[in-house]
This record gives structure tokens, sequence and C-alpha cells, in this order.
């Protein structure tokens, strides 16, 4: 999920002033397993995060070996920033709203450029030892970890809207055919948010074969076998005794059957069949031996007559 890592740099800080400065219960534990860091080490992250902040990842070492030993909670940092500033970059460049989200993207970057200016925490007074005054200390690190609570809650509930939003401007645009509006859009909520769009997607039959013709012209195999087995996954957890249910299941499991039949591409294997044959049996019992097979036949969407073969067979 893309704004979320910004949080994650937070909530990092916050752990790693807690082990750089211990509390009174810690003071009598051995001084060599103890976390500190640096002039040097302050430098280097208060640089690492100064960078994410700006969309820049950072290539080189930023903590060294021996206080990454000390401190092994930061040894994924680097990899962390440089996911936050990849994050922040598709913030910025590629929502439904780049007005919005740019701004969304500057208030979180001016919060995590604030941390680096903190004076408290990046810089020591003329003789002053490396851990401050432990009273001190805690209630600034308090304080910092009620500002990312409030931060924690304010990137929940932006970056859900915005995800909604991607969702219904690409039910919208399929609903006119117009898939290379969604694109982009699409490529973002089926590494973040597959289930929450088909979610939004399977409601409206011809909405979802829209999108499954869609992925089937991307011919991604990866991202076509996580949308199969996304909606047969939903598809499983439907509640059949809810009528509203029990047709969007039926509709989804056809508009999957249709799709496998007719993709050049190889998205499933046997195990992804075995479940949409034991589907058929739940969903259209009555279809079993059937020779019309109204019921698949008025949801067929394609050509292909597969989904009342399959039907017949296993209903």
């Amino acid at each position: 999920m893309p704004v979320t890592y910004e949080f994650f740099i937070l909530l990092a800080m916050s752990l790693l002033l807690v082990r750089s400065h211990p509390l009174p219960e810690e003071a009598t534990s051995d001084a060599a397993i103890k976390c500190t860091l640096s002039e040097e080490d302050l430098d280097s992250l208060k640089s690492a995060i100064s960078s994410a902040a700006s969309a820049k990842s950072s290539d080189g070492i930023i903590l060294s070996n021996e206080t990454l030993t000390a401190c092994p909670i930061l040894a994924n940092f680097t990899e962390m920033l440089k996911t936050v500033a990849t994050d922040m970059e598709v913030l910025k460049t590629q929502s439904i709203s780049n007005a919005e989200v740019e701004l969304l993207r500057e208030s979180f970057e001016e919060r995590l450029n604030e941390i680096t200016k903190n004076k408290d925490i990046f810089e020591r007074q003329a003789g002053q030892e490396t851990s401050k005054t432990e009273g001190q200390m805690v209630e600034k690190i308090n304080r910092l970890q009620l500002e990312m609570a409030s931060l924690k809650e304010e990137i929940e509930q932006e970056t859900k809207k915005m995800y909604e939003d991607m969702a219904e401007y690409i039910f919208q645009r399929l609903k006119i055919n117009d898939t290379d509006a969604i694109d982009s859009y699409a490529q973002i909520m089926f590494k973040t948010k597959m289930h929450d769009l088909f979610m939004k997607l399977k409601t409206d039959r011809w909405v979802l074969w829209k999108m499954l013709n869609y992925v089937e012209q991307k011919k991604d195999k990866v991202i076509g076998k996580w949308v199969l087995n996304t909606v047969i996954n939903q598809v499983t957890s439907l509640n059949r005794n809810k009528p509203d249910e029990l047709e969007i299941g039926k509709d989804s499991l056809v508009n999957l059957l249709c799709w496998t039949s007719t993709a050049k591409t190889v998205y499933g294997a046997v195990q992804e069949d075995q479940k949409m044959f034991y589907l058929t049996k739940l969903y259209f019992p009555a279809e079993k031996g059937c020779t019309e097979c109204k019921d698949v036949m008025s949801r067929i969407l394609c050509s292909n007559t597969y989904p009342r073969s399959i039907a017949k067979a296993y209903g």
C-alpha cells in the first residue's frame, strides 16, 4: 500500500529513539548491547530521511555494520527508505487528481522534514553526552508518538479515499469501454488493492467482463493469475443464501469460465480449474445434466459455450 511506508519511517524513528536513549529500567543492562548512535550515524539518518521525503532513493550505506549490529531494528532501514521514496513519487505522478495527491505528498514530506529539523534529536549541545537526560527524552518521544498517531490516521483516511476514487474511476471508464484511460490506475490497484478493486467491479457483470478482457490484452501471467484467484476467492466467500450475492457469484463465475476458455494466455492451473468446477456445483445445482442450461446461458457474455458444458457436467 503506497503511502503507509511514510508512517513506518516515523515508527522506525520512534523505536530508534527509544533504543538510543534507554529508559531507567534498561540502565543496568550490559553497555555492549545498548543501541547508541554516533554524530555520524545521526547525520546519515537525517540525510536519508530528507532524501526519502523528497522522493529520492539513497543508494549509499546509511548506517555502518557496527551500528546495525548494535541496533538490529534498523537493519532494513535502507530498503524502507528506498521504498518510501518510490511510493512518494508514485503518489506525485499517478493518481486520479495529481493536484490533490501532490498536496498530500507535500504534507507527508513536510512532516518528515520536521523530524530532521528537530534539534533535540539530531543536534547536541557542546559538552553534552550522547545519551540525553532520560526523563526529557521520554517526554519528547511521547510527544512524537502522538504526532505519529495523528499522521497515521490522516494517511489511512486519505489513502483510503484515494483508492476508492481510483476504483470508482476504473468502474465508470469500463462502463463506457474506455480502457485506455484506466491503464496507470489499474496497474496501481492490481499491485496494492486488487481485492478492493474487484469487490467494486464484480457488482456489474458487464464491467467485470470488460476488466477481464483488459487483463487478457495485457498478457501478464502473474497479474492474470492474481485476478483469477482474487475473483475465485471472492465468489467462494459470498453468502449464497442472499439473493443479491447469489446473483453476483453466478455472474462472476460464468465470466471466469468464459475468460479462461477464450483466453490465449493460460493463467490458472488444475487447482484453479477444480475450484471453479466446485463453485459451479454450488451455484448451479439445477443445471447438472441440463439440455439448454438456461441459467448459465443467460449470463454468458462470450461466444464460447464452455460455461454451459461445465454446468452440465458439474452442476
